[in-house]
């Protein structure tokens, strides 16, 4: 909507004011954004948003040496961008500020980012200390003891975070308006998708994992456990020469080996 559409669209509402003098007193913003401008902006906010997580993954993935992780926090991330901006579309041209797609509302998102995942890496990091301080636990009980000793500090740091961005939502300006109402959104959302979507994935990947080890290593013994038993059966079935003659053989073979072994000490 350009400035005169705006002057003839409030002049029911403001009387009879010039547009110029609408344009010096009464308009407080005004942006023109042409299709390859928006098309910039777009493909800017895509690559910096991607290259904020990618980078968040690696330094998660270092940090705590265990790539499942990295994409608990990185899944919640996505989360988190994906409900901020899902809002903004629902209630675009009905709430009473704006909520344009800018730079702000960008620096909005990356804001939520690194909030978001300042919460998760406290939560994984007392994860990491129960497991460490209890290793015969259950994985289940070490990291849920760990949440339960996370959510007052979770909810003390985010209730004060919100009641600030409230109170400069409420008495700030309009301009800022629709950045404070993501930041908001962003702070709600990051507070349980730490708690509830982060640590659940986590902690489901590497059950998954750690159960195929653990069937993997069944069949492996259980394959070692067949074997012994067939010795012990053909031991059983045998005849008395034929055992003698199969120690004979055994014998024999740990004396080739002990004289291989004594040629080359002789060499060296």
């Amino acid at each position: 909507m350009c400035i005169r559409d705006r002057h003839e669209a409030l002049a029911p509402i403001m009387g009879d004011i010039s547009l110029n003098d609408f344009k010096e007193h009464h308009l407080l913003q005004s942006q023109k954004v042409g299709p390859t401008i928006a098309h910039d902006i777009k493909k800017g906010a895509l690559y910096a948003i991607l290259f904020a997580l990618l980078l968040i993954f690696i330094y998660i993935f270092f940090r705590f040496k265990n790539w499942q992780y990295g994409l608990g926090a990185t899944v919640a991330l996505i989360h988190d961008s994906i409900i901020v901006l899902g809002i903004f579309s629902l209630l675009y041209k009905i709430l009473p500020f704006s909520l344009e797609i800018d730079q702000a509302f960008i620096a909005a998102i990356l804001t939520v980012v690194g909030y978001s995942v300042n919460d998760t890496v406290i939560i994984f990091d007392r994860i990491r200390e129960f497991i460490n301080l209890h290793p015969k636990r259950d994985r289940e009980l070490n990291t849920n003891n760990a949440l339960n000793s996370t959510l007052s500090r979770t909810l003390n740091t985010s209730l004060t975070t919100f009641f600030v961005l409230l109170v400069i939502f409420l008495f700030g300006g309009a301009v800022i308006k629709g950045f404070v109402f993501a930041l908001l959104v962003g702070v709600v959302v990051g507070t349980y998708s730490s708690l509830f979507i982060a640590s659940p994935i986590a902690f489901d990947t590497i059950r998954k994992l750690s159960t195929k080890e653990n069937k993997e290593q069944k069949i492996v013994e259980q394959k070692m456990k067949d074997e012994q038993e067939k010795q012990r059966e053909e031991a059983i079935s045998m005849t008395p020469k034929e055992r003698e003659m199969l120690l004979e053989e055994k014998r024999r073979k740990e004396e080739k080996k002990k004289t291989r072994k004594h040629k080359k000490n002789k060499n060296r």
